[in-house]
């Protein structure tokens, strides 16, 4: 006989406090970020200590006031620099600028999107989102992905347009204000690079913290933030060239082009990497093997039979088999499995986690099509006739 399990010895029924001893490894989030943050960079450091006091805050700033700050700040940045943009295109004329105005137009509807499924993603109901609303978030930076990539082929059929119909003529596009044209940009650069280094070290504090915070909006921030920063940088160096002679008039729609493509290549990239979160792309093994260990420390009659960890939106979604001992009430048995749930569901990267309980380890997988139902259905059966447990008082259907 195998050991007995009194109720005394169980959780109770109600979720516990957990405190979970397991030291949390790398995060399987695909991107940049692969691994946590131990500690953060002086850069990173100066840039969250200078919000802080430019926000008139006598003590540090938490995380998600941060994460706000660089939210706010972006989108108030945005709607300035439309305005200069629009300015110095209407001085100008400049294809580039144009493009980079575009981009401005594009970042604007792209934040408004992104802080509507970001408020989505928190505050829906969960009578409506039983399994939580957190998709949100990725769907609105494919919507804006999609944006970016249709605002930039308009972009550089009309810069082809231009390319080709003065490579044919003697005449040359007017370009005009080119001093105020070129100290707009060089302001819109200034902002554009501090507020890549204010949102790629918020992203780095939400990672450090290691308390489940989502980083996505952020981090479609700081690439926007760079994006807007480089494709200015092209322009600038595109709208000097074109007005320091005028045989390089090409450099103005050339300039556009480039900048186009990269647009639509850093936000395929970007688009495709929350694509795949919303499919259900798998974890990394470092990751399944941290949330194995958690299963195999759980309880010393537990052993984990399958584990399987998948994207489920922005954080992972868990199925996890276990085996107990074939002797062990249904009662204690459940306690444990719940126990282990909640552990694994406190697990800042899990969204949420299903725990089985099976009495033996299988050599199939339990998740099978209806077509492969009988096949399946007469290897159970063999199971439970070969099981110690079975008898012919189970309960169970005979096939």
């Amino acid at each position: 006989m195998g050991t007995q399990y009194g109720s005394s010895q169980l959780p109770t029924a109600e979720p516990p406090e957990i405190t979970i001893e397991t030291e949390f490894l790398s995060p399987p989030r695909a991107g940049p970020f692969k691994h946590r943050a131990k500690s953060l960079s002086p850069l990173y450091e100066f840039c969250l200590f200078a919000a802080s006091k430019m926000k008139w805050k006598s003590l540090p700033m938490t995380s998600t006031e941060h994460r706000e700050t660089a939210l706010d700040w972006s989108l108030y940045a945005n709607v300035v620099i439309l305005i200069t943009k629009i300015f110095a295109f209407l001085i100008s004329g400049s294809l580039s600028v144009l493009a980079a105005l575009v981009d401005s137009v594009l970042d604007i509807l792209s934040q408004v999107i992104l802080y509507w499924a970001e408020k989505r993603s928190k505050n829906s109901s969960a009578a409506l989102y039983p399994a939580g609303a957190s998709r949100f978030e990725p769907i609105g930076v494919v919507v804006c992905a999609s944006l970016m990539g249709i605002g930039s082929l308009s972009l550089i059929k009309e810069s082809m347009e231009q390319l080709i119909k003065y490579a044919s003529s003697s005449e040359n596009p007017e370009l005009g204000g080119g001093n105020s044209s070129s100290y707009s940009l060089i302001a819109v650069i200034i902002v554009k690079v501090f507020l890549f280094t204010y949102c790629k070290a918020v992203a780095a504090l939400l990672k450090s913290n290691k308390d489940g915070e989502s980083t996505g909006i952020v981090e479609a921030m700081y690439q926007d933030h760079f994006n807007d920063a480089l494709s200015n940088g092209i322009a600038l160096v595109a709208i000097v060239c074109a007005f320091i002679h005028p045989s390089l008039w090409w450099f103005d729609p050339a300039g556009a082009i480039l900048i186009s493509l990269y647009i639509m290549k850093s936000w395929w990239d970007t688009g495709m990497e929350e694509v795949e979160k919303l499919v259900g792309k798998a974890a990394e093994q470092s990751f399944i093997d941290e949330l194995v260990k958690i299963g195999e420390n759980h309880h010393g009659e537990m052993s984990i039979d399958i584990c399987r960890c998948y994207h489920f939106g922005p954080k992972f979604l868990v199925e996890m088999e276990c085996v107990m001992p074939s002797n062990m009430q249904l009662k204690d048995t459940h306690d444990i499995g719940m126990d282990l749930q909640y552990k694994l569901e406190n697990h800042p990267e899990v969204e949420r986690a299903f725990v089985h309980i099976d009495y033996s380890k299988r050599a199939y997988d339990e998740h099978v099509s209806s077509k492969k139902y009988k096949t399946y259905q007469k290897q159970i059966a063999v199971d439970r006739a070969t099981s110690p447990a079975s008898n012919s008082s189970d309960g169970y259907e005979k096939v």
